[in-house]
């Protein structure tokens, strides 16, 4: 399976790729060297971005998902349900509040990022 997105870390030392067998790895960008392997995802991971402070990660992934990982422990912090296909994009609003999903469900909803409440689906 190919990389289907890649993302540099906000100090540029760390990125984080992700790939359709399900596996998200987070890279040393000095040395190549793989720190970490994200589990717990049943399909292809769609795209990954940092959030605003770089504290956490947030993936879109074919299990019809969005979920937060803490970067530090590598733990799932939250996940984002309620989407009926593939979530295909997901993203941080600038200060971190919210979140953003998108899914071949053709709607795109917008989250409460500390507690995973939908506040509004776009349609």
């Amino acid at each position: 399976f190919g990389i289907a997105c890649a993302e540099f870390s906000q100090d540029g030392t760390v990125l984080v790729s992700v790939s359709g067998d399900g596996v998200v790895e987070f890279w040393r960008v000095d040395t190549g060297q793989c720190l970490r392997t994200l589990e717990g995802f049943f399909g292809a991971v769609n795209s990954a971005v940092f959030s605003p402070d770089g504290r956490s990660l947030l993936t879109a992934s074919s299990d019809h998902l969005a979920r937060m990982w803490d970067v530090q422990s590598g733990r799932c912090s939250r996940v984002f349900a309620g989407h009926v296909d593939s979530v295909w994009c997901a993203s941080f609003s600038p200060d971190g509040a919210f979140v953003l999903t998108g899914s071949w469900d053709r709607t795109a909803k917008l989250w409460k990022a500390a507690t995973g409440d939908c506040v509004r689906t776009m349609r």
